[in-house]
This record gives C-alpha cells, sequence and structure tokens, in this order.
C-alpha cells in the first residue's frame, strides 16, 4: 500500500510502523505550534494590559487641571470650609500642656510657617548671547626686576564707564 511519500508494510492488521512515525511526527509539530501560540498569546495580553495602562495615564495627564487650576479649587474648598491652614498651625504652636505638639512637631510647624515669613532664595537662570574678544598674554616674570614692579605699581587704571560706579566706590571706602 502506497500513501504519500512513505510505504507502508503491514506487519500485522493493526500496526502501520511508518504512518504511525508521521503520525507522531505531526502530533509532536502541532504540539509545539500550540505552545508558541499559548505563550505568544499570554505575551499579547501583557503587552495590551500595558498598553492599556499607558493610554490611561496619558487620558489622566491630559485631562489634569493647571496648578493654577489647582490652586484655585484648593482656595475655594478652604473658603467654603471656612478654614485657614496658616491660622491653624499658629493655634497649635501656641497650645500648652495637653495636646501640645512635641519639639520636633513644633520644629516642622516653624520650618512650614517660616516660609511665608521669609521667602526661599530661587536660583535665576540667565542666559544671553555675548560677543566679546578675549586676549591673553602669557607672560614671563622670572627676568622682572624691582624697577619694573615700581613702576607698575604706579600705574592707575581709571575707570570711566559708568557700570563700573559700583565697584569703585567700594575701593574708595
Amino acid at each position: 500500500m502506497v500513501r504519500g511519500r512513505y510505504i507502508t508494510h503491514r506487519v500485522n492488521k493493526n500496526n502501520n510502523t511508518a504512518v504511525r512515525a508521521a503520525y507522531d511526527r505531526k502530533r509532536k509539530l502541532k504540539k509545539k505550534i500550540e505552545d508558541n501560540i499559548a505563550v505568544l498569546k499570554k505575551q499579547q495580553a501583557i503587552e495590551e494590559k500595558t498598553l492599556a495602562a499607558l493610554v490611561e495615564r496619558k487620558k489622566l495627564i491630559d485631562s489634569a487641571p493647571t496648578v493654577k487650576e489647582q490652586r484655585a479649587l484648593l482656595q475655594a474648598l478652604f473658603k467654603k470650609n471656612d478654614f485657614e491652614p496658616i491660622e491653624e498651625m499658629i493655634a497649635m504652636l501656641k497650645k500648652k500642656g495637653k495636646g501640645a505638639p512635641s519639639t520636633s512637631e513644633r520644629i516642622s510647624l516653624l520650618k512650614e510657617l517660616g516660609q511665608y515669613q521669609v521667602a526661599k532664595p530661587k536660583s535665576v537662570d540667565i542666559q544671553a548671547d555675548m560677543k566679546m574678544n578675549v586676549t591673553v598674554q602669557a607672560v614671563d616674570f622670572s627676568a622682572t626686576n624691582q624697577a619694573l614692579l615700581k613702576l607698575a605699581a604706579e600705574e592707575v587704571i581709571e575707570l570711566e564707564d559708568e557700570e563700573y560706579d559700583e565697584f569703585s566706590a567700594q575701593e574708595e571706602s
């Protein structure tokens, strides 16, 4: 009996060895493909969850109010509830005896209130396009004698630019 590329020889009625071997190979290949599909489906589910989380985060960011809007909402909430946080902190600091804040709590409250008394210094970023020429001279002072040093000490540079007045005023006093 000839089937496909395998020639089967019947050993007995129920045993076709070449047909059985081909069937086993197909079954193993099918199992391997099904396993690969299962793994890919799991990876796809994970990627879909990650994508859904990113889309949700983007929606939240897009719909989030600005800082100015958040402050306005918070101030409206304070006003609605007749609540003044700074006054509350001051009242807590003034408490004596039972219910008074501990030393560490008092320090943190004072630090917090201190911010409103004196503003924190902020760094200022200055950017400018400046065009200037810089001249660098290399001088060998090993050959300098005392006469040249006295001559250089007597020479005084007068600053005529108004921008340098603040520096010359400091030197004079």
